[in-house]
């Protein structure tokens, strides 16, 4: 049987790194090799140690896959924010506090509901949890608020 079809009980993991996986029922490192970069990223506790290692030990995608932008997922996050922005400009919400505050907001808040954990998403923007937490509060307060305004 190759490494990657590996029961992970077999695997030089540290007993976290283990324990995220088989929680997350990933049970050879076929599996885990499977899973794209931000799946992996997203396992409940999975935090950037945890990832290195698994993927030093399995092998897979450098984290620089995990973090980096395609042109057309900026294209796509830049229109999302200023559909956003018009809203809440229309609204009379006030939102903006700096000049890529509402940018840097909806990546965070895109990231989120892609199943990022928190320790990639402050990685991401070089933020601590607790801000991220602060933002994604900020930018569902915002949101609740513009549709209060437009359909009472």
């Amino acid at each position: 049987m190759g490494a990657c079809g590996t029961p992970i009980e077999l695997l030089k993991l540290s007993p976290r790194a283990y324990n995220r996986l088989r929680e997350a029922g990933l049970l050879t490192a076929e599996e885990v090799r499977q899973l794209s970069p931000k799946a992996l990223m997203g396992l409940p506790k999975m935090g950037l140690k945890t990832y290195n290692e698994i993927r030093a030990v399995i092998g897979g995608a450098d984290l620089k896959e995990v973090l980096s932008y395609s042109a057309e997922r900026e294209a796509h996050l830049e229109m999302r924010c200023l559909k956003l922005e018009a809203l809440l400009d229309a609204a009379g919400v006030p939102w903006r506090s700096g000049k890529n505050t509402l940018a840097r907001d909806a990546d965070v808040f895109s990231d989120r509901l892609a199943g990022w954990s928190l320790a990639a998403i402050g990685t991401k923007h070089n933020i601590s949890p607790q801000r991220i937490q602060q933002i994604l509060a900020r930018v569902i307060t915002r949101m609740r608020n513009a549709v209060k305004e437009i359909d009472p």
